[in-house]
Order: structure tokens, then C-alpha cells, then sequence
């Protein structure tokens, strides 16, 4: 069989048909990891409608320029590319591992640009920009990398080729705390990646212990942030809000109780508020109650008791909060 594997390749070296539609995939696989977003995005389609054509896998239609797609991507590290090549990069090699069977799953320096993804995924905007304060085109350009930072390694963990529960345990938590992170950091398209991928952890590590205790002390920093009302903020808490859609069960009632406490607080005037005035707060502050009162639907069940304390808080809050249009 190998001899007539070999005898069928060397047909295929001189059909001109052959030459040149190796030679076109070759010229597609040089852009796809390149910069531009709609060539990527087009090349990707259009090599998976070769592949049905063909009735070939994707992988094994690249797999002649595995060499020089791994050049391109891995021959320097990932933040010493420009940030439009960063993201090209991160998406390329993205669809790479999604491949079926994935593509590039055993290159020597994965794990290195997993790493680099890690920490950039991680990064304020301003250390991503070296240390300047960037403009508002440019956070939007940062925020694409981040996203495309938490997609490459949402797909990582995913991959049976790639199995970092079983080649890199250490690693692999780590990512786990960055979905955490970036979950309750509130960059909209890095949130929804971020989500998606600790949903997919959960449902294959639910109720393991070692799993519990990674959950438990991701947990610990967000429940500090809570400790004080007085540093909450709308993201926070819209952060938590996404963390109970998928961890519930994680939380007892003693944090409703402690977020009603916190209303209570809201709902108590200032000790400057003249008699009979409004509580007076900066202009966005009342959508710090307004978002606590939303966590509630997605606590554990709580006692008709608990719900009628925070009804009537919500009545307090209405009468003495101003409109944030006021």
C-alpha cells in the first residue's frame, strides 16, 4: 500500500492540473495568517471549498507548506510583530487548530506563542502600547487583539491534538484564570470568547476536585472586590453577572445578603443630603444599585423573606435616588 501511495504521488508531481493547483493553495497559504482581515476570512472559506472539491481534509491540502506557514508564525515572538501581524497571526493559527484534524498541533513553539497569548490577553491597553496612553482607534485595535488572543486559546483548550490538560496542566489553569479575568473586565468581544470557553471547561471538568479548588480560587479575587461597597463599579459587577449566568451553583445566599446590605446603604441618605432632598450621588452612580438588583434573578433560590426586602429596598431606591438623566 505505501509502494502504491508513493507510485500515486509521483503521478500527481507531474500532472500539470496537480502542479498548479498545488501552486494555488501554495500562494493561499501564504496570506492566512496575513494581516488583512477580509483575505483571511476569504481564504479560510475558500480552502474549505477546495478540500470538498477535492475530498481532501484542509490540513492535508497545507500540509506541503507546513514549513513556511510555521516560519511565518512562529519565527519571532508574538509581541515583536506589529499589532495588525500579531492579529493575523493569532487568527490564522487559530483556524489552524480548529482544523479537523488541526493543523500545526505539534509545532515545537506552540506552546511559547499559547504563553505570549496569555499575557497579552491579560494586558491594560496602555502596556500593550509600551507605556503611552493610546487613542480611541487604537483601543479598538487592542481590543480585536485581545479578543483574538482569547479565541486562539479557547480553541487550545478545546483540541484533543493539542490536550493541554494532559501536555501542560500549568498552563492550561492558567488560561482558565484569564477566561476569569477577562470575563469581568467587561472588552465585549474578549467577554463572549472568554465566556464560551469557560462554559466548554465546565462542562468537561464539572464536579472534578482539583477543578473545584482552580474554580474556588478564581473566585477569590472578584469576591474581594465585592467586600467594600464603596469600590463598586457598573463593570464589576456586570463582571459577577456573567460569572452567576454559568456559576450559580458556586454562590450561597449569604451573597444576596450582602448585596442587600448594600442597597441598604444606597438607600440610606447622605449625612450632607439637605432634609427631604435626594440622595446626591455623581450622575452615572445610580446604575451601581440598578446592576446589583439585576444579580438577584441569577442568585440561588433565596427565601420569600429575602425577596420582599429587596422589593421594598427597590421602592426605597426608586423614591430617593435621582434619574441618571437629571
Amino acid at each position: 500500500k505505501e509502494k502504491e501511495k508513493e507510485k500515486e504521488k509521483k503521478e500527481e508531481s507531474k500532472d500539470p492540473e496537480q502542479i498548479a493547483f498545488k501552486e494555488v493553495v501554495g500562494h493561499l497559504s501564504m496570506e492566512l495568517v496575513g494581516g488583512h482581515t477580509t483575505v483571511r476570512s476569504n481564504i479560510q472559506k475558500l480552502l474549505g471549498e477546495l478540500a470538498q472539491l477535492t475530498g481532501r481534509d484542509v490540513a492535508d491540502l497545507l500540509e506541503p507548506f507546513r514549513s513556511s506557514i510555521s516560519q511565518q508564525i512562529f519565527k519571532r515572538r508574538l509581541t515583536n510583530f506589529p499589532v495588525p501581524v500579531q492579529i493575523g497571526h493569532l487568527d490564522g493559527l487559530t483556524y489552524c487548530l480548529s482544523l479537523k484534524p488541526a493543523f500545526l498541533a505539534g509545532e515545537p513553539n506552540l506552546v511559547q506563542f499559547f504563553q505570549d497569548a496569555l499575557n497579552v490577553a491579560e494586558m491594560e491597553d496602555q502596556a500593550i502600547a509600551g507605556g503611552r496612553q493610546p487613542d480611541g482607534g487604537v483601543v479598538a485595535q487592542f481590543n480585536l487583539l485581545r479578543t483574538h488572543c482569547v479565541q486562539l486559546l479557547r480553541t487550545a483548550m478545546a483540541s484533543s491534538e493539542v490536550s493541554l490538560s494532559t501536555n501542560n496542566q500549568e498552563l492550561r489553569n492558567q488560561i482558565i484564570l484569564m477566561f476569569f479575568k477577562v470575563i469581568t473586565k467587561g472588552h465585549h468581544d474578549a467577554v463572549i470568547a472568554a465566556r464560551e470557553g469557560l462554559a466548554e471547561v465546565l462542562q468537561t471538568q464539572r464536579g472534578k476536585a482539583p477543578f473545584k479548588d482552580l474554580l474556588q480560587s478564581s473566585l477569590r479575587p472578584v469576591l474581594v472586590n465585592l467586600a467594600d461597597y464603596r469600590k463598586l463599579n457598573v463593570p464589576l459587577l456586570e463582571g459577577l453577572s456573567r460569572l452567576l449566568e454559568l456559576l450559580s451553583s458556586w454562590f450561597n445566599v449569604t451573597l444576596g445578603e450582602k448585596l442587600l446590605d448594600y442597597l441598604q446603604k444606597w438607600a440610606e441618605p447622605d449625612k450632607a443630603t439637605p432634609a427631604g432632598g435626594q440622595i446626591k450621588k455623581a450622575s452615572d452612580e445610580p446604575k451601581i444599585p440598578a446592576a446589583i438588583i439585576q444579580l438577584f434573578h441569577l442568585l440561588p433560590p433565596a427565601p420569600e423573606k429575602f425577596m420582599q426586602k429587596l422589593a421594598q429596598l427597590t421602592i426605597d431606591l426608586e423614591l430617593k435616588l435621582p434619574s441618571v438623566g437629571d
